[in-house]
């Protein structure tokens, strides 16, 4: 692509062509994003974490902001925090880093303009990143240039369906203008069963919920179409482990039950068995457009009982829990009983790994989700020695790669990517304290370092899609996403039966996308 094969008539290199990084931040003292003058390619760079250092950019009103002029005179003061070990700067440096450094070692669209937002990672996230994607492409459109978004970020809790209002707002501006195109991470979800999903029967069923000490209750979410929920009822129950004995259940619950006029109502009821308080529970009930969220939280007064979700009627609900991936209870999916020593294990839900992928914006029609494979198995460090995985395999798709659907059943992913083991531009911080600490993670020539995921997956994918607006500057999301899908390659490991939830419509083909999207067989 970027030596202009033939039958390509050039070559292509995202000349021309903005690209927007929402991420950790970036190190861009790297000479990976300088020209060859030595002065950056970052046209501007918002670090909406900041207060002081710089300009706090208008509308937005928070962090601080600085163009190419104040980073070539050394007046910028972004850090990307070494708690991330560089995630912005390898993100950026696979998407568009130029191999000034050594090696020639550069990403897919080396000569792209960029633009960065180290993005709010905290509770205001969504918010910060709707903030984010305005600020990206309000300042390609000034320049006149086509642009792509790589947001290898995101989280998990959420109604996996593309409709809460960030995701909506993200789509309303990604589709107002011509040349425009967003690119995400699935997710690194795809081996873990936080995901709780079934259809609700007349008898009843139930899933246990595990108390958190880092919440210091039993905290759980779960969502459904308000279209299909009338007919659902609810219940919250306790019971004791080792051995098993019921503790009893809470009365069931309808929507009717809750004052939905203004869109949220709560209900607080009090467990007792034998006389003795067993927990207060609380249940808060949100319609978030076409949904319903249903949370409870449980003050549990023992840390050693198993909390019930009891579902019976009809409906559907999908539940994603789990503490360390969304900051909800852990669902109970091991140690438990068999039918003979409890027989209600016979109406037990047990989690699976199915739509494991990231929440809102990821969900999006209008994004380019993008799953990881391997493609490296082995690479020289920084010493020289030959690192090798003994664990992966050259094309398959890497297991922790987060699984679809989306909630409403959509295809997601929607494309896969080279993403395991992937070498990319380091932060020279973070590149230091590895050559001295852990030099196997580290390329030869010290200048970047070794890392794996879909989100270094998701910056191959926007790099192929800036060298497509390079040719086609006008074109819109669509027609991006559906070159990247058309001239996806199938092979034996993703099979012919595509697109499915977890290769999408295929392997990135960035030679067939500029070539003129032909569907590549391996």
């Amino acid at each position: 692509m970027q030596w202009g094969t033939p039958p390509l008539t050039q070559g292509y290199t995202g000349a021309g062509v903005m690209m927007g990084i929402i991420d950790t931040g970036i190190d861009f003292h790297h000479n990976d994003f300088k020209n060859a003058n030595g002065t950056t390619r970052i046209k501007y760079l918002w670090d909406q974490n900041m207060v002081t250092g710089g300009t706090t950019p208008m509308p937005y009103n928070y962090g601080q902001e600085w163009n190419s002029n104040a980073i070539d005179a050394g007046n910028c003061t972004h850090s990307e925090a070494a708690a991330y070990a560089g995630h912005g700067s390898n993100v950026s440096g696979i998407a568009s880093g130029n191999g000034n450094a050594v090696n020639g070692f550069a990403g897919v669209a080396p000569q792209c303009d960029m633009v960065v937002v180290a993005v709010d990672l905290s509770a205001n996230f969504l918010n910060a990143m709707v903030d984010a994607v305005q600020y990206i492409y309000t300042k390609a459109n000034a320049a006149g240039e086509p642009c792509v978004i790589n947001a290898s970020v995101g989280e998990y809790d959420g109604s996996h369906d593309g409709t809460d209002l960030a995701a909506q707002m993200i789509d309303a501006i990604i589709t107002q203008n011509s040349g425009q195109s967003f690119v995400c991470a699935a997710g690194n979800g795809g081996q873990i069963p936080f995901h709780l999903g079934y259809n609700i029967s007349s008898d009843s069923s139930f899933t246990w919920f595990q108390y958190q000490s880092a919440i210091n209750a039993v905290y759980l979410e779960w969502w459904s179409d308000t279209a299909g929920f009338n007919n659902v009822q609810w219940a919250i129950g306790a019971d004791k482990p080792s051995p098993w004995v019921r503790r009893g259940h809470l009365p069931y619950y309808n929507i009717n039950d809750f004052n939905m006029s203004s869109g949220i109502d709560s209900l607080t009821d009090t467990l007792f068995a034998s006389g003795h308080r067993i927990g207060i529970v609380t249940t808060y009930v949100t319609r978030q457009g076409p949904d319903y969220q249903i949370a409870t939280y449980i003050e549990a007064d023992s840390t050693n009982y198993y909390w019930r979700l009891i579902t019976k009627g009809s409906g559907r609900i999908d539940a994603w829990s789990d503490i360390s991936y969304t900051g909800t209870s852990n669902i109970a999916r091991t140690g438990l009983p068999t039918i003979a020593a409890f027989s209600d294990m016979s109406r037990y839900k047990y989690p699976d790994i199915k739509q494991t992928i990231v929440s809102s914006f990821t969900c999006s029609p209008h994004v380019i989700t993008v799953a990881n494979y391997t493609n490296r198995t082995e690479f020289i460090d920084f010493n020289g020695n030959i690192q090798t995985s003994l664990t992966d395999t050259m094309g398959t798709r890497a297991l922790s790669s987060s699984i679809g659907p989306t909630r409403d059943g959509r295809i997601k992913p929607d494309i896969s990517a080279p993403g395991a083991r992937t070498l990319a531009t380091g932060q020279l911080s973070t590149l230091y304290t590895m050559i001295n600490t852990q030099p196997w993670k580290v390329a030869q020539g010290g200048m970047h370092n070794v890392n794996g995921g879909t989100s270094m997956a998701s910056p191959v994918v926007a790099g192929v899609a800036a060298l497509y607006l390079q040719m086609h500057p006008t074109a819109t999301q669509q027609e991006i996403k559906d070159a990247l899908q058309l001239s996806a390659m199938h092979d034996n490991y993703t099979g012919n039966n595509l697109p499915d939830i977890k290769w999408g419509y295929g392997k990135v083909n960035g030679y067939s996308v500029v070539k003129g999207c032909t569907v590549g067989i391996e």
